[in-house]
């Protein structure tokens, strides 16, 4: 998952250190939290049909992209 925009940076706590995002750990951490916080795993846990997979897409994405 792509952090962008500060207010995305300042969801996850690194306003001021950006440069952390570069660590594995600390990406893996943010990706995680961004997938909690949009109630993804409530999302997926049953078997999706194709209008639930587009769905949980555009909240990944922001689209049906490719």
């Amino acid at each position: 998952m792509q952090v962008t925009g500060r207010a995305s940076y300042r969801a996850i706590g690194l306003e001021h250190s950006s440069a952390d995002l570069s660590e594995p750990a600390t990406d893996a951490d943010t990706a995680a939290c961004w997938w909690a916080d949009n109630n993804l795993n409530a999302r997926t846990e049953a078997a999706l049909n194709r209008t639930d997979f587009d769905a949980i897409s555009r909240t990944v994405n922001g689209g049906n992209h490719g």
